[in-house]
């Protein structure tokens, strides 16, 4: 896997320092609108290649593979040119602006045979694997409740009344789609479609939720996933049933650090806590080594199954997105 990089922020380099530690894989070139900044990228991230002109190197035969980390607004007109260049495309959350676009794009992967899928660490966490098995244990499932709150270094900007991409509408910012999102991949990939969706924003000047409560509602329980880029808390994630809870800690839902499962709590009975995770890599290696395998195996039933998970997830932003006004 040949890759080409789009973005040259934060993100882009753990994704270049994770590629690099799996086999098969190779960053080749980088793409920043500025050639000056695409070179000192590539110089710093050791591509070979930089280009400043995406259409030229989208007809380059260099890479066989794009990972775009543009921002949010942009993916769609971004994976859609590699797409139709016959490059096979990973690209970060929120995949794009409307559950439409992702269609469009499917459908454009499924005529041209090429690999597309979400860069969402979340489900493909060895630790995320363990709940999976673990749901099964913990009897009639009675609430899920998440939350990713992390302070952005931006905010201060904000409340200035400068406003950055993260916390643009007009760029799909705001705490919904950039932070709790992981935590609506966890709980629809482990529950499936929630039967109603209700947003709680808390909302700054420019109508941007800066965080909020998001209530999904299923048959028999109720998910509470909270999201704040104004403010911090630890994070956490808790599926709890009538016999035993899955305690997520240590950690994001984006990275699933370490999982514990609970015994009940009574009067008489302090909780038992037992630690059932292992020891993980750096969590972006494992989406980059599952895009792998599916370019190498040509596995297209477990690329739709990704992609409808992501169709999902755009579902349930797009309806809580009704209630940011």
């Amino acid at each position: 896997m040949k890759v080409l990089t789009i973005g040259t922020s934060l993100i882009t380099e753990k994704f270049i320092s994770a590629l690099k530690q799996v086999d098969e894989t190779q960053l080749v070139a980088v793409y920043s609108r500025s050639q000056e900044k695409a070179e000192a990228f590539a110089q710093k991230m050791g591509a070979a290649y930089a280009f400043n002109d995406l259409s030229e190197a989208l007809r380059s035969d260099l890479f066989d593979t794009v990972y775009v980390a543009s921002p949010n607004t942009i993916h769609f007109e971004q994976v859609k040119l590699a797409l139709l260049a016959n490059k096979h495309v990973l690209c970060e959350k929120p995949f794009t602006s409307t559950k439409k676009q992702l269609e469009e794009l499917i459908e454009l992967a499924k005529q041209r045979q090429l690999m597309l899928m979400e860069a969402i660490t979340t489900i493909h966490m060895p630790n995320f694997k363990i709940i999976q098995e673990k749901i099964a244990d913990l009897g009639d499932i009675k609430l899920i409740n998440a939350n990713y709150s992390q302070f952005s270094s931006r905010y201060e900007k904000y409340k200035n009344g400068i406003v950055t991409n993260i916390f643009d509408p007009e760029f799909d910012g705001g705490a919904l789609r950039d932070i709790n999102v992981y935590n609506i991949h966890f709980t629809t990939y482990l529950f499936g479609r929630p039967k109603n969706v209700i947003y709680y924003p808390n909302q700054g000047f420019n109508k941007v939720d800066t965080s909020g409560v998001l209530i999904l509602e299923y048959d028999q329980f109720k998910a509470v996933l909270i999201g704040a880029k104004d403010s911090s808390s630890q994070s956490f994630g808790l599926i709890q049933g009538e016999k035993q809870t899955i305690k997520v800690h240590g950690s994001s839902l984006g990275q699933v650090e370490k999982v514990a499962l609970l015994g009940p709590i009574t009067d008489a009975n302090a909780s038992r806590e037992t630690d059932i995770s292992i020891a993980q890599e750096m969590h972006m290696t494992y989406e980059i080594e599952v895009f792998k395998d599916l370019i190498k195996t040509q596995d297209f039933e477990l690329r739709n199954h990704y992609l409808n998970h992501s169709l999902l997830v755009l579902e349930v932003l797009e309806k809580a997105e009704q209630y940011v006004q």
